[in-house]
């Protein structure tokens, strides 16, 4: 199943690497405009101030995207790790939810990814056993950053570094009985994304990604039966707006 995921994101990847650059529209009115004399002060001679008067011109309001954008994720993940910690956790699927603020190539964002399973073998936390009917959330928080490299067709690969944060909550103590403190884990997160833009709006665009890392988590932190890292595979949807500024332009004769 990983070669499998892994073969598809290759095909993405090297598909459109050699795609031209995407370059956004300015839209500007059809409506001119007559754009006042401005008086500016310069400094003649570095001693004497006097002043200088524009001629009018005509110009037109344009619409133009800023660096600035705002994104949003909503995909299902899958998580594969590794043989001692698969017996305790088993490979399972779970919602991801993403916000990431990017200017110009650069973004930095947050993942929250929530689930909950119950344990394939039972494990002892600070003298309480936790049992396989117990409802375990291992919750999953990512920071990253990441770099997009922009192509034709609105293709974007955007390779991703990052910090990954593992918690685990029992959410039916009351029933167990019990109260769990299972330590969390942070490890590196490395990844990529491969997405698809759509434009349905002036700068607005819907994409559906595929995203793939990997994390170093050391689970024997949480318990000394288990062990490190874990790989992760993304399939969602999101929406990407741009911020939108106004500025004049001049018509030339």
């Amino acid at each position: 199943m990983k070669r499998l995921v892994f073969s598809i994101f290759w095909v993405f990847t090297v598909t459109f690497i050699f795609a031209q650059k995407y370059t956004p529209e300015i839209i500007c009115s059809t409506d001119t405009v007559t754009v006042e004399p401005m008086r500016r002060m310069f400094i003649k001679e570095s001693t004497q101030l006097s002043s200088y008067d524009f001629e009018p011109y005509k110009a037109v309001n344009c619409i133009v995207p800023t660096k600035l954008a705002l994104r949003l994720d909503v995909g299902v993940s899958g998580y594969s790790y590794g043989d001692k910690t698969k017996e305790w956790l088993g490979n399972h699927c779970g919602p991801n939810f993403a916000l990431a603020i990017s200017y110009d190539k650069f973004s930095l964002g947050a993942r929250f990814k929530p689930w909950t399973v119950n344990p394939k073998k039972e494990l002892e936390f600070n003298g309480n056993l936790l049992p396989l009917y117990a409802k375990l959330n291992p919750i999953k928080i990512d920071f990253y950053a990441g770099y997009s490299f922009d192509f034709d067709y609105l293709i974007s690969v955007e390779p991703q570094i990052g910090i990954a944060k593992s918690l685990f909550y029992v959410i039916n103590e009351t029933e167990l009985n019990q109260t769990y403190f299972i330590p969390k884990v942070n490890g590196l997160l490395i990844g990529c994304s491969v997405n698809k833009y759509f434009k349905f709006g002036l700068y607005d665009f819907f994409a559906v990604f595929l995203n793939m890392g990997y994390a170093t988590n050391n689970f024997t932190k949480t318990h000394p039966s288990l062990d490190k890292g874990y790989f992760e595979w993304t399939l969602g949807v999101s929406i990407k707006s741009f911020y939108k500024s106004s500025k004049m332009r001049k018509i030339t004769e």
